[in-house]
């Protein structure tokens, strides 16, 4: 419960949940508790989910595990304290993962901090762990600085260790038929007419962004 809540935007009522159960005399275990501090940091309550992961082995006889160190470098980075996760996470007594390594990089993509993202881009490829998600991330991240030279190298070196990324797709249904369509893909039979469609969308949403333009001057 604690968990569905954090998921759907409910933080300050999973936090309550827990109280709750704690109150009532249940003991958390560990995935108890790492539900508790995903919904600190999905609400960003920093205080909060500090306080009970420092008191997780003294109150709750419960040993940290590296899942609940990344729900606190998550939670740091969603309130911008890049550098201190960054101290948090070299001051772990366990090995972190490139799950949360790849967490901070997208932090600081978020918040602007290029400096550590490429001290934690260093980083994730030298483990040799990475995913395709996380390769994605950083060729993305070198891209919105600009840095096309570092970002294709990125993509080169996923190609190169045979890591495919799954292609994206989204589904309508138009007179009780379901069209699938993929990212790249261009074998849908109606293609020309879709095509011709989305460019007469795009010349209307144009000439309409241009007289809101006018309108404003």
């Amino acid at each position: 419960m604690i968990s569905g809540l954090a998921m759907h935007g409910e933080s300050f009522e999973a936090i309550m949940e827990f109280r709750e159960m704690v109150n009532r005399g249940l003991r958390p275990n560990q995935v108890t508790l790492v539900a508790f501090l995903n919904a600190c940091s999905h609400g960003g309550l920093l205080d909060i989910g500090v306080e009970v992961f420092n008191s997780m082995e003294r109150v709750f006889d419960v040993e940290r595990q590296i899942e609940h160190y990344g729900c606190i470098v998550d939670l740091l980075g969603r309130v911008g304290r890049l550098e201190e996760a960054y101290r948090f996470i070299e001051n772990m007594p366990i090995e972190p993962d490139h799950i949360m390594l790849g967490a901070l990089l997208s932090a600081c993509k978020i918040h602007g901090n290029m400096e550590l993202g490429e001290k934690l881009a260093k980083r994730l490829i030298d483990s040799e762990d990475l995913d395709s998600g996380t390769y994605i991330l950083l060729s993305n991240i070198y891209a919105s600085y600009g840095k096309w030279k570092e970002s294709n190298e990125i993509r080169g070196s996923m190609r190169d260790s045979g890591i495919d990324k799954e292609p994206g797709c989204s589904t309508i249904e138009v007179d009780n038929q379901v069209h699938v369509f993929f990212v790249g893909d261009t074998s849908h039979p109606e293609k020309e007419a879709i095509y011709q469609r989305l460019q007469e969308l795009n010349r209307t949403l144009r000439f309409e962004d241009a007289m809101l333009y006018i309108n404003d001057m």
